[in-house]
């Protein structure tokens, strides 16, 4: 018979992968954070940068401003793939302190 199409992954593979994407994924997270305060900071002065503490109109307002005028430092627009790992960014974030229960369909 065939070799198995399934690999044996070691104990420490196994860890250097998770520790790996844990890292990119934090590392994401805080681009993502720091991207969204820094749009409150230049275009929503009146607000707190701390966005966990908005209510959820407020922040649909926002957000939808947001992906519309999202620029990178340059002045290019983002591309697509850029706002979408933000949005998964900020998504994560809120899942992490749990704060909105329907972040995801707000942006």
């Amino acid at each position: 018979m065939a070799d198995s199409r399934l690999a044996k992954i070691s104990q420490a593979e196994k860890k250097y992968i998770q520790d790996k994407d844990a890292l990119n994924t934090k590392k994401s997270t805080k681009l993502a954070i720091r991207t969204f305060e820094s749009y409150i900071s230049e275009r929503w002065q009146q607000l707190d940068p701390q966005f966990v503490q908005w209510d959820t109109d407020i922040l649909n307002s926002v957000l939808a401003d947001f992906w519309m005028e999202a620029r990178t430092r340059s002045g290019e627009t983002y591309k697509l793939t850029s706002l979408n790992a933000i949005r998964n960014g900020l998504i994560l974030q809120n899942n992490n302190k749990n704060i909105y229960q329907n972040f995801r369909d707000m942006s």
